[in-house]
């Protein structure tokens, strides 16, 4: 989650913490179980080798536990610091839990990456037929970057093609939901569950 220029998000999460899902809101209008952890940026960038068994031990739709979270814990010891758990990806960012207090995570380092095509394509379930045609295409090498700087009035690009002049609205558009994003994908949740409607 992008860090804000406020004390507090429109989820209400102080700023420099992001919401980390081991399992996303359902259906039956339950939030899901999550936990929220103080983030910092990452300071460098970190190579990570992904093999078949990342991919064929992958689950759809969940940010911790998909292709590339398994690539990045079969990995762990490429990070400069401590990896605790298995790291929670979404389109765009992947969080990495390096410190925990009574079994709780409580502290991320937060990476960038480019994969977000690989990400809609574990939660379609495209990898894994991707796979069993071409084996070599899950034997490969990804870079997590750190995060660029937030600076605040930075022209944004968003899909429209409008850009919000409204501060709050912008702040809205780059707002993260990766998680939530990833269940509705893989059908793990409706529509209706997801807008509260």
């Amino acid at each position: 989650m992008p860090r804000r220029t406020s004390t507090a998000n429109q989820s209400g999460q102080a700023r420099g913490t992001a919401r980390l899902y081991l399992i996303p809101p359902d259906a039956n209008g339950n939030s899901g179980v999550f936990f929220t952890v103080k983030v910092k940026d990452a300071t460098r960038s970190v190579s990570i080798n992904g093999t078949i068994d990342h991919v064929l031990g992958s689950y759809r739709g969940v940010t911790l536990g998909c292709h590339l979270s398994n690539v990045a814990w079969a990995n762990a010891s490429a990070f400069p610091h401590r990896c605790l758990m298995a790291p929670f990806f979404t389109k765009t960012v992947c969080y990495v839990v390096d410190k925990i207090r009574g079994g709780v995570p409580i502290s991320a380092v937060r990476y960038n990456h480019s994969y977000g095509e690989l990400v809609d394509m574990n939660d379609t379930g495209e990898n894994l037929a991707r796979v069993r045609r071409d084996p070599n295409w899950a034997e490969r090498e990804f870079i997590l970057r750190p995060p660029q700087k937030f600076i605040p009035n930075r022209p944004r690009s968003f899909s429209s093609g409008d850009q919000p002049t409204n501060p709050a609205t912008r702040m809205a558009a780059v707002m993260s939901n990766g998680a939530l994003r990833r269940a509705l994908r893989a059908g793990l949740v409706n529509i209706s569950a997801a807008t509260g409607s």
